[in-house]
């Protein structure tokens, strides 16, 4: 159903059914079997999400999409060990589009496992290529990339991680995979067998977003992951409250032999703190910003 107000909606016969009828639209566009009220910016918010997903079915056609990288320091804030994947789309129609307003797009219209791949794939070719350097040493360095809880529930995911390696020549201990807590949480039973062949292979598993909710607390135990990175929600809280919460996770995490890691570090009494409670890893804007492969490589060469 579609509810228009009069005068909110429109103050004609003609401008009210016709603001009624755009709201029904979009309530059979998220899905029928609701109501939906009329408001001219959720429907210029509504248009402008189905212009999105008409040019984001042609990006990665048209080349439109990179990757950057985002490092993981010591909590020395000083060598740099790991570097995250992030993937950026730039369109000439909407320029730079957040990956929070495009990722779940992808998601509902059935392309992010495709676009999953491309990005895998990309970023193994990438440090395939870094490795031929002869002047720095790449073959301690980790790429992490993002996985989508949709690509863990492909029974021809491992397999397909299998053969990038295979055909790029990386070590499958130089890729980690990160899956947000919740959306793992949500689809463990589908996502397990998945879980199980990429660690069989030697690849590791990092759970983005700890914390964020406490869904995942009883299952933590049944996990076949390797590292927590702590929701920054809670990294952030550092400062303005005690660091109950923050200590009990990690010292949970050690207790499992996982590894901790705590995300948007910004600012040097977080770093602080976090190297006192024991974390392993650090990454954030007080250290570093999501940066190209060329500013990359030079961050390693300083190291």
């Amino acid at each position: 159903i579609g509810l228009a107000t009069f005068p909110e909606s429109g103050s004609t016969a003609r401008s009210l059914m016709l603001a009624a009828e755009s709201a029904a639209k979009e309530a059979r566009t998220q899905g029928r079997n609701r109501i939906i009220s009329y408001s001219s910016e959720a429907v210029a918010a509504a248009k402008h999400s189905r212009r999105l997903e008409v040019a984001l079915g042609s990006a990665m056609r048209r080349e439109e999409f990179s990757l950057t990288f985002l490092p993981y320091f010591d909590t020395a804030g000083k060598q740099l060990h790991m570097s995250e994947v992030l993937l950026r789309w730039w369109s000439p129609e909407h320029g730079a589009v957040r990956p929070a307003d495009f990722i779940p797009l992808a998601e509902s219209a059935g392309w992010i496992n495709a676009i999953g791949e491309w990005v895998f794939v990309e970023a193994c070719r990438e440090l395939s290529r870094w490795m031929q350097d002869p002047v720095t040493d790449w073959t301690r360095h980790t790429l992490t990339i993002n996985v989508s809880a949709l690509q863990f529930r492909d029974d021809n995911f491992a397999d397909f991680v299998h053969r990038v390696l295979r055909e790029t020549g990386l070590k499958p201990s130089q890729i980690w995979l990160e899956i947000a807590e919740n959306s793992l949480v949500q689809h463990l039973e589908e996502s397990l067998p998945s879980l199980q062949k990429l660690r069989d292979l030697g690849v590791k598993i990092a759970l983005d977003d700890f914390g964020r909710g406490n869904s995942s607390l009883a299952y933590l135990p049944e996990l076949p992951i390797d590292a927590v990175k702590i929701d920054r929600a809670i990294v952030n809280q550092i400062g303005s409250s005690n660091n109950t919460v923050i200590s009990a996770v990690i010292k949970l995490a050690k207790r499992m032999d996982l590894l901790v890691i705590g995300e948007g570090v910004e600012t040097r009494r977080e770093l602080s703190e976090l190297k006192e409670l024991g974390c392993d890893y650090v990454q954030g804007y007080l250290l570093a910003m999501p940066m190209p492969r060329k500013e990359l490589l030079r961050s390693v060469i300083r190291n």
